[in-house]
């Protein structure tokens, strides 16, 4: 076989074992034994934590802002 022929044959071998895979998992979930993970809490509580982490990093910055800003002038000053 040429190199492409083989080329091809291992994609579709990988694809196979994909596709294995998936059904092994559906039929998991589909049974109860494994959670759905599009259907637990965390989907749509991630936008929260993200507003949440904003939130966090818009204070942090403009508090770090505020003291530099300080320590500035005071340098300013006292120089």
């Amino acid at each position: 076989m040429t190199q492409v022929a083989d080329a091809n044959l291992e994609r579709l071998r990988r694809l196979e074992v994909l596709v294995a895979v998936e059904s092994f998992e559906r039929s998991l979930v589909t049974s109860g034994r494994v959670p759905d993970v599009r259907r637990l809490p965390m989907r749509w509580m991630r936008p929260v934590f993200v507003v949440i982490g904003a939130v966090l990093l818009a204070l942090m910055v403009s508090v770090t802002a505020i003291l530099l800003n300080f320590i500035i002038f005071n340098m300013v000053i006292h120089v």
